[in-house]
């Protein structure tokens, strides 16, 4: 796993420091970051949007097809699968989103990590022998912020033998609207109680957002929807308070540009004009009313 990570942030790692590059700030890297993959996903995106419309479109079907098999689970699967095939709906592509946005929250995790690997592109035993010179273990996951930290403080002014990269190092700015973007909020407290907060705030407004106007999310029974933004904000929380700021500042940015996005697909591929909103209500009636009669033969009284 640690070598399949290595190769994604690879990539991702010189994107970021591209935009660290072109910005020169961390925390407007890290945003920029967030909507260069969000452009260079669209495709992906718009693929999803036209399936998940495809899903809607047909959820009339499925649910008369629930209330002509009730209680005959196989034979409706059956013929779900073979509904799905003719329209070209692809169940699995629901999942992609999840997919991408853990291993893009994974990478990011690992650059901001490992910013001397990623932004300044420092051999590995150099990095060794700088921890061991300023005295650092590197057997944890944060001693190269540690390190730069140390670096910034002068550990190494007076090793020649690092002279090069000294000067770069020193002039990181990690700063972003009075946040240490590789501070952990539990190590200092303070002002950093507001990150598990903000980070959580923007998940619940993605979550909001998303059961109002996701073309599919929309759709799902209430418990689903609650169920999911339970499930985020619980991450959001972590992530706002439990690893350094910049992770949390990339998942604040990648929450808004999802809403952005989301919302601008609906205006390019507008899913009203696909579903028969009517039928898809009939349909329901339909299932609701056949849910009723079984439960009343199970309970007559």
């Amino acid at each position: 796993m640690d070598a399949i990570m290595y190769y994604i942030c690879i990539p991702l790692g010189h994107l970021m420091k591209w935009c660290w590059m072109l910005v020169g700030n961390y925390g407007w890297a890290i945003i920029l970051f967030t909507l260069a993959t969000k452009i260079v996903l669209l495709p992906v995106s718009v693929w999803i949007q036209k399936n998940s419309i495809q899903m809607v479109k047909i959820q009339p079907d499925i649910n008369f097809l629930k209330a002509k098999h009730y209680g005959d689970m196989d034979t409706f699967a059956d013929e779900q699968a073979k509904l799905f095939k003719k329209h070209k709906y692809h169940p699995m592509l629901s999942l992609i989103p999840l997919a991408v946005q853990i291993i893009l929250l994974l990478g990011v995790v690992q650059i901001i990590y490992h910013p001397l690997d990623y932004l300044f592109s420092v051999n590995g035993d150099t990095v060794r022998a700088m921890a061991e010179a300023c005295g650092i273990a590197t057997d944890t996951s944060s001693y190269q912020l540690a390190l730069i930290e140390a670096i910034k403080a002068g550990a190494l002014d007076s090793n020649a033998a690092f002279g090069e990269i000294i000067p770069a190092i020193k002039a990181f700015d990690g700063d972003f609207l009075g946040f240490n973007l590789s501070t952990v909020p539990t190590d200092v407290w303070g002002i950093y109680v507001l990150m598990p907060v903000i980070a959580g705030v923007s998940s619940w407004l993605l979550c909001f957002t998303q059961n109002l106007a996701n073309v599919i999310q929309h759709e799902q029974s209430k418990f689903n929807q609650y169920g999911l933004t339970v499930l985020s904000v619980g991450i959001s929380l972590y992530l706002g308070i439990g690893v350094p700021a910049g992770i949390a500042w990339y998942w604040v940015a990648s929450n808004v540009f999802s809403i952005i996005q989301m919302y601008a697909l609906n205006a390019a591929i507008n899913p009203k004009k696909y579903v028969d909103y009517d039928a898809l209500e009939k349909s329901r009636k339909a299932l609701a009313d056949i849910e009723a009669l079984e439960d009343k033969k199970k309970d007559p009284r």
